[in-house]
Order: structure tokens, then sequence, then C-alpha cells
């Protein structure tokens, strides 16, 4: 069997394998309360199940009379396994405790990665030739970073999820389908072009935004699904905002409270977040400065357009950037900072509720300037106190106003102090993110969830 053969099936399966593992992380970040938990699943998994896998067929190479049949056999069940239960993944993990989700998710990724584990000593054998090993290493390697690379910054934002499965699914058959006769492989090279067109030609346009204003939305993005249904603002299924909510909705009461205090008529104002636009709106009534606002994913700044003409606006100005790295910028200093974003336990809002950001925050500041958060309510008092230390490690005075607005300055608000819930003395920060875990815990599956789950 010709040798370019064998490499270009071990470069689909290598893709095939690390597209699998981006998509399992991808995934897991929905499950786990911190980020560190889904990758650490993820990789101790995909290593002990590649250990085994090589290890098995250590044990039994001798006992396998047709090896290439194996290896395209290996693909398909990789393939079957990718297409009945990867691609159901989200139905399938529970939503339990973490010891539980661990669990099930090892037992979700074993399986094709204890058959992944036996391709590379398989494709050695088949080469035959020990001096070509580091190449076939190589090719291995190649194949791997370019099917993660692939995965993470273009199917997964793309098309999402499920269908990345399906591609990673049409790639093992390609790589069966190269070990078979001559008609196999000309099938098999259809299916490839054909693929790789679907994704260049076809996948862009699966997802069109609304056209009508008010219309249902629905697009991937590189931070999750984002879906507008009946005016409400769903990301991967966690309900958001909703551009009907009443006057005194707590979204923008955050502005009312940020602004009790402030007089200049031409404040200088930041807004992290835009979701439904519910606190931009208000805070351009309370300025005649423009309003500079930051969202970190383009998807929501589509689903707004969809929904309002409020981006439109000349006194508002959109910066599509990461939060955090906004405000390490200096240069900027504004009367009023007003934060209103996704919960402490997703991965890409964790590290902006932390010591340093709110710091930075502190020192994006002018003097006298207020600092309004906006949070999603919690039934627990270490929830509360965590989140009232770690602002207080940044700011002087610090008010929790309800269950979902906190205010910090450096100058004295007259408000009543705050009064801690329980002992807790833990504070929120890049090194350690206590208010993932305690979200996780009482909030999103606790006793009280059913008041405060979000998705």
């Amino acid at each position: 069997m010709k040798l370019a053969l064998i490499y270009s099936s071990l470069a689909l399966s290598a893709a095939t394998a690390l597209i699998y593992e981006v998509v399992a992380s991808n995934i897991l970040f929905y499950y786990f309360a911190e980020s560190s938990f889904s990758v650490s699943t993820v990789l101790s998994t995909f290593l002990v199940g590649l250990a085994v896998g090589s290890f098995l067929y250590y044990r039994f190479q001798a006992q396998i009379p047709d090896k290439r049949t194996l290896f395209a056999l290996l693909q398909l069940l990789i393939a079957t396994y990718g297409l009945t239960i990867f691609a159901n993944a989200t139905d399938i993990v529970p939503q339990i405790d973490t010891l539980g989700i661990f669990i099930v998710s090892v037992l979700l990724l074993l399986v094709p990665t204890i058959a992944l584990g036996v391709v590379f000593p398989l494709t050695l054998t088949l080469v035959d030739d020990t001096a070509k090993s580091g190449f076939v290493y190589f090719i291995d390697l190649l194949g791997a970073a370019a099917g993660s690379l692939v995965a993470g910054f273009y199917l997964i934002p793309v098309i999402g999820n499920t269908l990345t499965v399906y591609v990673a699914v049409c790639l093992s058959i390609c790589a069966a389908g190269l070990m078979f006769s001559k008609v196999w492989r000309i099938v098999t090279g259809l299916l490839f072009f054909s693929v790789v067109a679907y994704i260049f030609l076809t996948l862009p346009q699966v997802h069109e935004t609304a056209n009508t204003k008010y219309e249902y939305f629905k697009k991937p993005s590189p931070y999750g699904e984002i879906i507008v249904d009946n005016r409400t603002l769903y990301i991967d299924s966690r309900d958001q905002c909703a551009w009907d909510y009443p006057e005194t909705a707590t979204e923008r009461e955050v502005v009312e409270k940020t602004f009790e205090h402030i007089s200049k008529p031409d404040a200088r104002v930041l807004n992290i977040g835009l979701g439904c636009g519910l606190t931009l709106n208000r805070l351009l009534l309370k300025t005649t400065e423009r309003v500079d606002i930051v969202e970190i994913n383009p998807v929501v700044v589509e689903a707004n357009e969809s929904q309002s003409t409020l981006l439109q606006n000349p006194r508002v100005n959109l910066t599509i950037m990461d939060g955090i790295a906004y405000l390490r910028d200096k240069d900027k200093r504004y009367d009023a900072i007003v934060v209103d974003i996704d919960n402490p336990a997703v991965v890409y809002s964790s590290n902006l509720y932390t010591v340093e950001t709110f710091t930075s925050a502190r020192d994006s500041l002018v003097e006298g300037g207020v600092f309004g958060l906006w949070i999603n309510r919690c039934d627990s008092g270490e929830y509360n106190d965590i989140m009232y230390n770690t602002l207080r490690r940044a700011f002087t005075y610090v008010h929790q106003i309800n269950e979902n607005i906190f205010i910090a300055s450096e100058s004295p608000l007259p408000y009543a102090p705050y009064v801690p819930f329980t002992e807790a003395l833990g504070v929120n920060s890049i090194d350690s993110k206590p208010l993932a875990k305690i979200y996780y815990d009482a909030c999103r599956f606790g006793k009280e969830s059913e008041y405060y789950l979000d998705f």
C-alpha cells in the first residue's frame, strides 16, 4: 500500500481526534464550575485513552491478522461514536455535581480516545520502517495541530459544536476509505472535497442574521450559541435579558444608583457588557457625552441590531474586545463605569469578577467616580460576602443596594454599610476564583436553583 495513503489517513485521524477534544472542552465549559476542571478532564481523559489504546495494541498486535482493515474499522468506530454520542453530548452529560459530571465526561471520552490510541502504533506497523518513525510522528502532530486550529478558530465559532462533530465524522470516514480499494478511495476523495466545499462555501451562511426587526435570531459565536427568541437573549441556553423588561428592571436600576451622586451632565461613562442594551440605553439618558460600550462577543452585537436601533445612536461608541483588556488602558478616565455581564461561573466572564479587574476599574475612574456592578443574584450569603470582599480589596467604599447591585467608589456614598451574611473572608482573584464554584453549587444547581436558574 502506498505510504502517501497511510500518511493521509493518519493526518485525518489525528485532526479528527483534536477536533473532538476541542469540542469536548467547549461543551464541558458549560457544565463545570471552572474552566480548569473541563480542561483537566478532557486532557487527562485523552491522554489516558491514548495510553490505554497504545498498550492494548502492544499487547495484542500479534493476534491481528489484517492491520489495514483494523485501522479502517477504528476510524469507522470513531465516526459512529461521534455521530451517535458526541453529537448528542449536551443531552447526555447530566446537570449534577462536579464529581458526577467528571465521571460521565470520562466515560463519554474514553471509548474514542482508546481507539485513537491504537492508531499511532498501528500506523508505525503499516509503514514498517523504523527509520520513518520520526516522520510518522511529524504527520500525526501536524494533523492534530491542524484539527485543533480549524476547530477552535473557525468551525465552532461559525457552525457550532454539533456541526463541527459532523465534520469530524466525515474526516474519520475519509481516513477509513483511504485504507480500502481504489473505488473507496475515489468515494473518500469526493467526500473529503465535499466537506471542504461545504465548510468554505455553505457554512458561513447556515445561520443568517434576522432580516426583520424582532425576528428569531440564532447564530454560533466564539463564546457560545446566541439565540433571540420572543425578544429574550440566550447564550448557550442561559437566559440573559429581554428587550421587554419593565422600566424598573435592575439592569436599568444599576444606572440610577450609580448616577445618584454624579451631578455632571457631561459625565464620561463606560459600560462593559452589551446584552440587550438596557443598561446602555439608560446611560445615554444620564449624560450628554458619548458612552463607551465594550462587548466581547460580536454576535451579541448582531443580535442586538436585529432587535433594536440602539447601536445606531451617534453617541454610542462600541468597541468589540475583552473588557479586562480595555480597562488596562490607563489613558482612559471615566466618571462612571457600569458592568453588566454573564455570571462568574462562565469562563469568559469569571476574570471580570476579580480583585485585579476591580482594581483596574478603580484606576480608570476620575476622583469621585462611581463603579456600578450588576450581578446574577444568588441565594447564598457566602456568594454575596465574597463579592463584597473582592470589591472591598479595590475600593474604599462598597455597598450592596439589593440582590443584583453593588456600588463602589473611593468617595463616601450615603448608603447603609454592608452587613456580612457569613464569616467568609475569601476573595475572588486570578489566582483563586471561589465565586465560580459557589455560583455553580448555590445558584445554578443548588436548592434554590428553581428561582435563580439562568439557562
